[in-house]
């Protein structure tokens, strides 16, 4: 795990697609239909402070992953505790990850299909892509996410012409309040589930440009997300936007003479593959680390099989799982994306202090 290499480009585009993961089957945001596009924003800001926690934390514990971290500042049985905790929460996310893009597979593409077939065989390769090691996963999103990020640029490009701006209106209508509702959602998902992402910093090339990187990502993957529920809900409606499954599969059929959805599809499923491979990795990597092993692969199948079970039992259905998102998963994912980092922060920042203190002394 010592000799894993990551360049800043390889990361820029990993964030990327570790964020479109989520949204790009499941954006919280539409939530407040005409109004989606002020709560992404409002969604967005948040999302950029949780980054600069998470960022933050990273550099002030140079070349220590999450679970180092937590070790050596809570002591070794609260760390284990704590980073057990995590294992347990990185698991979590790729299970519900996982099923939404079986859901999205079977309604899409294969409706004939059971979702378990679907599941299971997202989640074997997913699992060879965990024991190809993480380099192999970042240099294949490195490949794909250009490509992905081009599709959508020439889908909102080629929808233009079908822009309704009267969709905007009429503003505020239901209040401020169902507005902020959706941001606090948009914050937890997707912005907070970079936590993930500290089992991974610490192997960039170029430390000193972590931050620069990972703004300069998120900066570039926020635009990406406002442009494509834009054109959602310029195309659709805010009726349609809130209410469609899939609104970017619709979109994507609306183009005449040219059958896109289906490259699409198979490049959002690619996507979500990415963000399920790197919440795997971090949890079969925290478990190694634990154990003060060299080699994650033992786990890897294990770990794999617990996911696809967890995946299987989570809910009952898409629309159960979207209205369990919103008020469930968000206050449940609050301690593990905002509570304990800000934590860490703080006493990282105290560590600083103290240490730069007796410096000068």
């Amino acid at each position: 795990m010592k000799k894993i290499e990551m360049s800043n480009t390889q990361l820029f585009f990993l964030i990327i697609g570790f964020l479109l993961g989520t949204t790009s089957v499941l954006n919280p945001a539409a939530a407040a239909q005409q109004d989606s596009w002020l709560a992404f924003i409002l969604g967005w800001i948040g999302g950029l402070l949780l980054l600069l926690i998470y960022v933050s934390i990273t550099i002030l514990n140079p070349g220590k992953t999450l679970v180092d971290i937590l070790l050596e500042t809570f002591g070794k049985f609260f760390g284990t505790v704590v980073s057990i905790i995590y294992i347990w929460y990185f698991i979590h996310l790729a299970a519900v990850v996982l099923r939404f893009f079986g859901e999205y597979m079977v309604t899409v593409l294969y409706p004939e299909t059971p979702v378990v077939f679907i599941i299971i065989c997202l989640m074997l390769g997913v699992a060879y892509a965990v024991r190809s090691g993480l380099e192999v996963t970042v240099r294949t999103n490195e490949l794909l996410m250009p490509i992905l990020i081009l599709l959508e640029t020439t889908l909102s490009l080629s929808l233009i012409g079908m822009y309704n701006f009267n969709h905007f209106l009429p503003f505020l209508e239901q209040g401020f309040g169902p507005i902020l509702k959706t941001a606090l959602t948009g914050v937890m998902v997707p912005y907070g589930e970079n936590i993930v992402l500290l089992m991974v910093f610490p192997f960039i090339n170029k430390k000193e440009e972590l931050r620069k990187t990972s703004f300069l990502a998120f900066i570039a993957a926020g635009v990406l997300f406002l442009a494509i529920l834009v054109r959602d809900l310029l195309t659709l409606g805010p009726e349609m936007l809130k209410k469609a499954s899939f609104p970017s599969d619709i979109s994507a059929k609306l183009i005449p003479g040219i059958q896109i959805d289906p490259i699409v599809a198979a490049t959002l499923v690619i996507s979500g593959g990415i963000k399920i491979s790197i919440c795997t990795y971090a949890a079969v990597m925290a478990i190694s680390q634990l154990l003060k092993l060299d080699d994650y692969n033992v786990f890897v199948l294990p770990v794999t099989a617990i996911i696809v079970s967890i995946s299987i039992w989570s809910y009952d259905s898409y629309i159960h799982g979207v209205q369990w998102i919103p008020q469930e998963w968000t206050m449940y994912s609050f301690p593990f994306q905002v509570i304990i980092p800000v934590i860490l922060l703080v006493i990282s920042l105290f560590k600083r202090y103290s240490k730069s203190k007796e410096h000068f002394r």
